[in-house]
């Protein structure tokens, strides 16, 4: 068994024929599931869905245009997010539990 600490670099070896991932988030590896570099091996499986964070200094966060910043930048990850899930859905038939 071959360990890594950062993900693309798991993403590199499976793509060279190396073994396969188990856990490597949709965001990570979506263009190679799209254009057929990857595919999925377990189709009923799925790491869960994470949540994002923004950190940010107190006083920053007290800001308006922080607070603005934060909002517009949730929707548009979750906007984001969910068009990466239906595109998987389509081509592979795979749900999400969120």
């Amino acid at each position: 068994m071959i360990r890594f600490n950062n993900i693309l670099s798991v993403k590199a070896v499976i793509i060279k024929g190396g073994g396969i991932a188990l856990d490597i988030p949709l965001h990570h590896c979506y263009e190679e599931l799209m254009n057929g570099t990857l595919v999925p091996v377990f189709k009923t499986w799925h790491p869960p869905v994470l949540q994002n964070y923004v950190a940010v200094t107190r006083a920053a966060s007290r800001l308006k245009r922080m607070q603005l910043f934060i909002e517009w930048y949730l929707k548009q990850r979750q906007a984001f997010d969910e068009e990466q899930r239906i595109a998987i859905h389509k081509r592979f038939g795979i749900t999400f539990n969120l």
